[in-house]
């Protein structure tokens, strides 16, 4: 995770908003919801701002409030886009949430 990113204690409509398309695929325990309360952060990013550099591990689950990102790798030197995400989109790092690079 970049060294210059801010993160704030998330906003509460935005954390319903997200436990709003989580319940509709599945019922979400009170004991969830309190968590996602306590522990639920905002970050702003802005357009062409790495979120992310390749072979870091990735500790955070993100999710897409509003704008779009672009997942991209390298291979023989050129640039790869592997995904593009959108608003109501979770997104991570494909290999680096589990610290495989």
């Amino acid at each position: 995770m970049s060294k210059y990113l801010q993160y704030f204690p998330a906003d509460t409509k935005d954390i319903k908003h997200v436990l709003d398309i989580m319940s509709a695929v599945y019922p979400i325990d009170m004991k969830l919801v309190e968590e996602f309360e306590a522990h639920l952060l905002q970050l702003m990013i802005k357009k062409d701002q790495i979120l992310i550099n390749e072979n870091e591990v990735c500790e955070y689950m993100y999710f897409i409030v509003k704008g779009a990102l672009m997942g991209c790798t390298s291979h023989n030197k050129q640039k790869i886009t592997t995904y593009i995400s959108v608003e109501n989109d979770f997104v991570s790092s494909i290999s680096g949430l589990h610290g495989s690079g």
